[in-house]
């Protein structure tokens, strides 16, 4: 059997184990640390130690009275930690803040005065910043007025069938004083608003449904605390891109390089609805550099991590560190889920890679094009024309094809490598663990990124190339609209005003509703499933009476 036909084997493969590896997650690898802090952080500079508090040491971190302490101490530009030695269940935690310190032998938790105390007053009090506490004010209005908290505990508790399954869904928070606090969970709608217009949390992840209400597990020690079910999602991230974007680097993206974005929206999701056969999907921007995709079917929130490696690695074309040139390494006879990818990829790669990138422009950027030929003859030959040449990138790149093309004959090195090199360029680049491992949360839609204030907003993947980023609402931009509205209609009818609708975060909300939409059926099979299952049950309860 030759290689290429070889490697076609190994992913139908891996098709037959993720059709027939829909178990629970129960039955995953059982060597993973189900404790371990996995938290997505393709938007965050910060990095956050592992926290698991309880509701009196919450409190304190936010408590207005916890500067009059005599040990606590303000500090500035020096890392310290806040270590509590909890008297329930003697668990040490701990919580990386660089603004302050507690004496870890104070086991005393001063509980907040008041439950309706937000985090903007906890932030006027620590004499935080006056850009943080109008951040936190604007943030603060933005939760009481335009979070869809209906919409998005409709879609996290799927239609409520399971009555435990959003009341044992993990949330995270992360304050102002950049606390984060992991295993939050609400019971329902109400008291999720509640504890979001308590904490005010600049950034919010969600994480798992867990076998314990995660929030009242240091209650059940001797019960193993895991995940059970998730959402399959994927992180694509703009600094994946640093090595071929010409136009920006980092945290920054432009309307030339979000087109990486439109092109792994378009190939991924592709994938996930003909070649899986899943139909509710929600992609997300992530509100600075990237696209989060949560696959919400209920197969998918079953699959064990096996299964989601399986996919993973089915989807996965780009591999290699960071020192190696050539990164893709395709058989002669393409998969025919590659070949739909070949065709996407195929048609961006002009515009995107030869205009846009531009990677002909500068020696550093074309290097690294050659780098990747296996062939020094050719690599000189081009380099030397190159340097001199005042052609358009088009003609350099058909050069660059005309001499690849014209030995691979002769050389098996060079046998599709020009199509290997659009696929490096343009292909998705996934976050392989983000995928993977079920404890690993991620940021939440809706929820503003405190680095540009932008909203976390749907996206809608039919029209993903009209998506630009740059125009997605602002939190400054959503409190004037909303400042505006409440003016106009404060002599008018006192039928309350629908904020999402009249703001420019209407128009984002149209995909998530689609979405949710989109559940809606598998919902109401589900409901009918559970209504026979009980009547069974009954049934059988009956004829043993």
């Amino acid at each position: 059997m030759d290689t290429d036909a070889m490697e076609i084997d190994n992913i139908q493969d891996n098709e037959n184990l993720i059709r027939n590896n829909t178990n629970d997650v129960s039955n995953s690898d059982k060597n993973n640390d189900n404790n371990k802090i996995d938290v997505e952080e393709d938007d965050s500079e910060d990095e956050f130690g592992d926290i698991d508090l309880n509701e009196d040491e919450i409190n304190f971190l936010m408590s207005p009275q916890s500067q009059k302490s005599n040990n606590f101490t303000m500090e500035t530009g020096t890392p310290t930690k806040l270590n509590f030695n909890s008297t329930s269940n003697s668990v040490s935690n701990s919580v990386s803040n660089s603004n302050y310190s507690i004496d870890p032998n104070n086991t005393s938790i001063p509980i907040k005065s008041s439950q309706s105390t937000s985090m903007y007053s906890y932030s006027q009090n620590l004499g935080s910043s006056i850009e943080d506490q109008e951040f936190l004010k604007n943030l603060e209005i933005y939760y009481e007025n335009l979070f869809p908290y209906k919409q998005y505990y409709n879609w996290l508790s799927y239609g409520n069938v399971n009555k435990e399954y959003f009341p044992h869904r993990e949330f995270s928070f992360t304050l102002i004083s950049d606390a984060y606090i992991r295993f939050q969970s609400f019971l329902n709608e109400k008291e999720l608003k509640d504890n979001m217009l308590k904490y005010n949390p600049k950034k919010i992840d969600i994480g798992a449904v867990y076998n314990i209400r995660p929030n009242e597990k240091r209650k059940y020690l001797g019960v193993a605390f895991k995940p059970i079910e998730k959402e399959l999602v994927f992180d694509i991230d703009m600094t994946d891109y640093d090595d071929i974007r010409t136009c920006c680097s980092g945290g920054n993206v432009c309307s030339k390089c979000w087109t990486f974005m439109t092109i792994a929206i378009k190939i991924i999701h592709r994938i996930l609805t003909e070649d899986f056969g899943f139909e509710h999907i929600l992609w997300v921007y992530s509100g600075r550099r990237g696209v989060h995709c949560w696959v919400c079917d209920e197969r998918a929130r079953k699959l064990s991590e096996s299964a989601r490696k399986a996919i993973v690695s089915y989807i996965e074309v780009i591999k290699g560190s960071d020192q190696q040139s050539k990164k893709v390494n395709l058989p002669t006879n393409l998969h025919p889920s590659l070949s739909e990818a070949e065709n996407i990829v195929r048609e961006y790669f002009p515009k995107l890679i030869l205009e846009d990138m531009n990677i002909f422009d500068k020696k550093k950027e074309y290097s690294k094009l050659l780098d990747i030929i296996p062939d020094d003859e050719i690599k000189a030959k081009l380099s030397k024309s190159w340097e001199t040449s005042d052609n358009s990138p088009e003609y350099k790149w058909n050069e660059l094809s005309i001499e690849v093309e014209g030995k691979e004959k002769k050389k098996k090195e060079l046998k599709n490598l020009v199509r290997d090199i659009i696929f490096q360029y343009t292909y998705p680049r996934l976050d392989f663990n983000v995928s993977i491992h079920l404890n690993h949360l991620l940021k939440s839609p809706f929820c503003i990124h405190p680095g540009t204030g932008r909203v976390c907003v749907p996206i809608d993947p039919e029209f993903c190339d009209d998506f630009d980023p740059l125009s997605v609402p602002t939190l400054n931009k959503l409190i004037e609209e909303l400042s505006i509205i409440k003016k106009e209609n404060i002599n008018n009818s006192p039928t309350r005003v629908n904020y999402l609708k009249s703001t420019s975060i209407a128009k984002y909300m149209k995909p998530f509703n689609k979405f949710l939409k989109s559940l809606e059926t598998e919902i109401h099979q589900a409901r009918i499933i559970k209504k026979e299952l009980e009547e069974q049950n009954l049934e059988d309860y009956l004829k043993t009476e």
